[in-house]
């Protein structure tokens, strides 16, 4: 007769931040205790409630063991500890360095003339290349890869989705612009960040496309939700 949902303490042990392998042998140990203190009780012929209360003395209550051990911060995951950091601040930062780095190669390229000195076909397409990986996959892959983390780590959603949310709205509003080589001119570029639709003037792109930006912005977030719905990381039950 278990008095401890050993699946349910597992599982808030792990939403608050807990690392796994400590949240499941401290869950073990505490149910090979229970089990002990179960069969004292057999032993000495306790009712039901006898034995509950006997074992909650012994044990303590779900809610005490839960603040013991997230009270102890060595004890807590990275994203633990810092969830606004890695969650929030991590995936803007690490677009952010992405994006840096391939305009840091891209600028490099041009003033080199490697690329775009004269009308090539081949450099054409690599260019359209990164243009779509930047402006439309870039953002969906970075919203899956923390989404996943968040699962993997049995995370309280709420911070995840605020930098989710954050990262959609900043990775969506980016578009760049390539003209390709001509015979009287090399290519050149532009890279450049706001909304059409946007209600403060500094941020208003100065052409219209919000159907392309609002479906950057959808596409991120469905990427999100349906990593969200149907991952599912292996929860093993502690209470068999």
């Amino acid at each position: 007769m278990p008095s401890m949902n050993f699946d349910l303490l597992l599982r808030r042990l792990l939403n608050g931040g807990v690392r796994r392998r400590y949240a499941e042998r401290t869950v073990m140990e505490l149910r090979d205790h229970h089990d002990e203190l179960l069969k004292d009780c057999e032993a000495r012929n306790l009712n039901a409630t006898q034995t509950r209360n006997f074992i909650r003395e012994k044990l303590g209550s779900e809610d005490r063991l839960v603040q013991e051990t997230l009270a102890r911060n060595e004890l807590l995951s990275l994203p633990g500890r810092y969830p606004k950091l890695v969650y929030v601040a991590a995936p803007l930062l690490s677009y952010v360095a992405i994006i840096l780095v391939l305009v840091v190669l891209l600028a490099a390229v041009l003033q080199a003339g490697l690329i775009g000195s004269t009308p090539n076909a081949l450099h054409d397409r690599a260019m359209s290349s990164a243009s779509f990986f930047l402006e439309y996959l870039l953002t969906p892959l970075l919203v899956v890869l923390w989404c996943l983390l968040a699962k993997l780590n049995y995370s309280v959603l709420r911070w995840p989705l605020l930098g989710i949310l954050l990262l959609s709205i900043v990775g969506s509003g980016w578009d760049i612009n390539y003209r390709i080589a001509t015979e009287e001119a090399t290519a050149s570029w532009s890279l450049y960040w706001g909304y059409a639709f946007a209600p403060f003037e500094a941020i208003q792109k100065p052409w219209d496309d919000t159907f392309w930006q609002l479906f950057r912005l959808i596409l991120a977030l469905a990427a999100g939700a349906l990593t969200f719905s149907y991952y599912r990381p292996e929860f093993e039950s502690q209470s068999a």
